[in-house]
């Protein structure tokens, strides 16, 4: 493997000011460079004053919320054009240990002799507990949560962006995010075209990542979920439709996915404040989704 130069892609939107310098701190001795693309943040002068300050680092501002698809892409393409043959995805509230980004170079080096390999990512952290997060594996048209865990790496069918270590060469094959679906499923969606062309995804236990998974966590009965405001919850029910109707996977498996965003839509409606505003959003989404709409919502009133 030829020297690492790796870039880290943030996408700020309304971002906590004393997190986005924690991540920095955390992050900035560990790549080669930052690129930030900011989107339409309403704090944007604070955000500006903050990267004024800070070294090794690029950065675009949108006027509006282009969607966070769109904006990884942007950042992945200066970083291409800044000479990085390795990408970082990074959400903006997501705190990196010391020498995690060597430890998963180190890790994919290793990989790439046996495997084809995708992306390695961190375990994730509930920033709030230090709880880890488990992941998915599919086989067949089974879905098994994994617990990562010991010193070797854990293969998974999907893993979410933030934290993804991703070659040059594999993103040009596989091509970037999907910018039309806004927010929700792009990493899915992604690691289900990784692995329809045989690549392989690993976690590495070994490293973690700390992270904010939705504005707060809710339990209605056995089930411990996310909770997104109305309008997010519109991107994921749309989101959930298209992705049914790709067949990266099984019938079943996709079918598993729809169910389970249709079970935790209903506890959203009837769990929460909200109820009129969630509904709508909801149903909305599923229909726009049957449409196969794509990018930023439309107010159907306007």
């Amino acid at each position: 493997m030829n020297e690492y130069i790796t870039y880290a892609i943030i996408v700020t939107y309304n971002p906590e000011m004393d997190l986005l310098e924690k991540q920095y701190h955390s992050l900035c001795n560990q790549v080669s460079g930052i690129v930030y693309i900011d989107n339409g943040s309403e704090n944007i002068e604070r955000i500006k004053q903050f990267l004024l300050s800070c070294s090794r680092i690029y950065y675009e501002f949108n006027s509006n919320n282009v969607g966070l698809g769109a904006a990884q892409n942007q950042g992945i393409e200066k970083a291409f054009e800044l000479g990085a043959n390795h990408i970082l995805l990074l959400d903006q509230d997501s705190v990196l240990e010391g020498n995690t980004v060597e430890k998963l170079q180190d890790s994919e080096e290793k990989l790439l002799l046996e495997h084809k390999v995708g992306l390695v990512s961190p375990a994730l952290s509930n920033i709030t507990d230090n709880k880890i997060f488990s992941v998915e594996k599919y086989i067949n048209s089974k879905r098994f949560k994994i617990m990562p865990a010991g010193d070797f790496p854990v293969e998974a069918s999907f893993l979410s962006a933030s934290g993804s270590l991703i070659q040059k060469d594999v993103l040009l094959d596989i091509g970037l995010m999907d910018e039309g679906l806004f927010i929700d499923f792009i990493d899915r969606d992604w690691c289900a075209r990784a692995s329809a062309k045989g690549y392989h995804l690993f976690v590495i236990p070994s490293t973690k990542i700390n992270h904010t998974v939705g504005d707060k966590r809710i339990k209605f009965l056995w089930i411990d979920m996310a909770y997104h405001s109305p309008l997010r919850r519109y991107y994921t029910c749309r989101g959930s439709i298209i992705f049914f109707k790709r067949k990266y996977y099984s019938f079943g498996l996709r079918l598993q996915f729809l169910l389970g965003t249709i079970i935790r839509t209903v506890i959203m409606i009837v769990s929460q404040r909200k109820r009129k505003a969630f509904f709508i959003y909801s149903v909305q989404g599923f229909i726009d989704g049957m449409k196969n709409m794509k990018g930023a919502y439309q107010d159907k009133k306007s």
